[in-house]
């Protein structure tokens, strides 16, 4: 999302955003180097940056659907408005 330099050189504030749920935006303090996608460790853990591209075309999955599968017995409507009510 953005990277600006740090007051140490060849460092920089990389601001990303992680592709998760929820989205989150974070800022790594990173080398040039790690920018460039050498592999670096964080807390443990061997990390690589790397560019994702959007492809042009999204490929498109048609599933049928699925029947809809009806209860043998009625159930019984409860009002919510009425349980609110009380």
């Amino acid at each position: 999302e953005e990277i600006l330099p740090d007051a140490k050189p060849d460092w920089y504030h990389v601001k990303l955003l992680v592709l998760q749920v929820p989205l989150q935006v974070v800022t790594w303090l990173l080398r040039n180097a790690y920018i460039n996608g050498e592999e670096f460790t964080m807390g443990g853990k061997k990390m690589r940056l790397e560019r994702i591209e959007c492809p042009d075309e999204v490929p498109v999955v048609k599933k049928e659907p699925s029947p809809v599968k009806r209860p043998a017995a009625k159930g019984k409507v409860i009002s919510l408005t009425d349980l609110k009510k009380k």
